[in-house]
């Protein structure tokens, strides 16, 4: 049942930083300075890691169906990918200026 709490809260801050673009959200970019923001393309950055939290939510669905089935191979399968798509996407998302303003 934690499981779904917690996806229902991820949904609500995927929608909130997708949708209402609220980047303050977002860990560093809301402790940057305004010239540091400046640099950022606010709404590439707040859809990629909104998206990113919706693929959270959703595997934390998965993992919460699989608890209240009794299932522990597809709530273990399901955090283990959480898991590794979350160091993906901290790769992904620090590497290649991929959410910076084009020079």
């Amino acid at each position: 049942m934690g499981f779904l709490i917690v996806a229902a809260l991820m949904g609500v801050v995927g929608y909130l930083i997708r949708f209402r673009r609220w980047a303050w959200l977002i860990a560093g970019y809301n402790t940057s300075s305004p010239a540091t923001k400046e640099t950022y393309d606010l709404p590439e950055l707040t859809s990629g890691v909104g998206n990113f939290a919706f693929l959270i939510a959703g595997l934390l669905v998965v993992a919460g169906v699989g608890d209240l089935l009794g299932l522990p191979w597809l709530m273990k399968t399901a955090l283990v990918l959480l898991v590794v798509l979350a160091l993906g996407f901290i790769v992904y998302a620090n590497t290649g200026r991929r959410y910076r303003k084009p020079e």
